[in-house]
This record gives structure tokens, sequence and C-alpha cells, in this order.
């Protein structure tokens, strides 16, 4: 599964939320990353204050308390407010590394920013 050369997953360490219209009361962005491992999947989630419409920047390890590595999938998704029908985001300035193996370890081959 290895392309060159680079292992089959990465490390999710930051990204920002960019509401794109003030969100209704209880409205919550939800993170779920899968680890090639198979172990529990990791999850965080924030409810944005009614009416915030700033972006948001997301470092993975100072907000969740975690490490997000060895990840193959990461879903994201939202839950709207009580009332409303839709609300609308973007994820922007999405961080990841990538690995590879190399001499009995992995080694940070690309850090990048989407």
């Amino acid at each position: 599964m290895r392309a060159g050369g680079l292992l089959p997953y990465f490390s999710l360490e930051s990204f920002s939320i960019k509401p794109l219209d003030a969100p209704d009361v209880g409205t919550t962005v939800y993170v779920k990353g899968y680890t090639v491992d198979g172990d529990e999947p990791l999850q965080w989630e924030v409810e944005f204050p009614a009416g915030y419409h700033l972006p948001f920047r997301v470092e993975m390890a100072k907000h969740s308390l975690e490490l997000w590595e060895r990840l193959g999938r990461v879903e994201m998704w939202a839950a709207y407010g009580e009332s409303a029908l839709d609300w609308e985001f973007c994820v922007d300035d999405l961080e990841v590394r990538f690995w590879e193996a190399g001499e009995g370890r992995e080694t940070l081959v690309e850090q990048s920013r989407i």
C-alpha cells in the first residue's frame, strides 16, 4: 500500500472552520479520526455560540488533548441548531503530516497545509 515510500496513514495537525453564516443555537461541528491500527476512533467536537461567525483555528493536540496520528481517514460534519434547517461552513488551512519508514523508524516526510 505504499506509493513512493509513504506509509498509508497521516497525522492531522490542525485546520480552520470558517462559518459562512452565523450559526443557530446548538450548532456543533464533530471530527472523528480512524487510526490504521483499528483502535477506538478519536473524537472531538465544538459547539458554536449563537451568532458566532469568525474563522476558528483548531489545533488538534491542543484542543482535543490527544495526538491525531496514524490516521487512515477523518470525517467531519455539523449538527445544526434546533430551529436551523442548514448551516454552511468550510474547512480551510488543513495541516497534515505524511510519514515514511526508514531505518527501523518512521520519519516525517512532508507537512502540508492545504
